[in-house]
């Protein structure tokens, strides 16, 4: 896990929890060179209440197909770490990404 900014936003320096996993995606070999990874972000505090009234950090996630040996999260952030994931989803858990 590695913990990196988003750059500022309006509330401040915008940092997040980020991990990577190597994957196979089911049907889908990736092209001569390439292979899949899952990146996942997480935010650092609970900003959202649930149905079940508890906070929740939000979790957002991204499928990338990118060249073998390609720096998934490297010193520079690449366009994985630009921005927010058109697919998120809720954690009750501050703890596991």
């Amino acid at each position: 896990m590695e913990r990196r900014s988003c750059g500022d936003g309006a509330k401040g320096e915008r940092l997040y929890d980020w991990t990577t996993f190597a994957v196979q995606v089911k049907d889908e070999k990736p092209a001569d060179g390439f292979t899949h990874w899952l990146v996942l972000r997480r935010s650092l505090h609970p900003d959202r209440r649930g149905k079940d009234g508890q906070l929740h950090c939000e979790i957002a996630y991204l499928l990338v197909h990118i060249p073998a040996g390609t720096t998934v999260l490297g010193t520079s952030p690449g366009p994985v770490a630009a921005g927010r994931s058109r697919r998120t989803t809720r954690s009750t858990s501050s703890s596991s990404a």
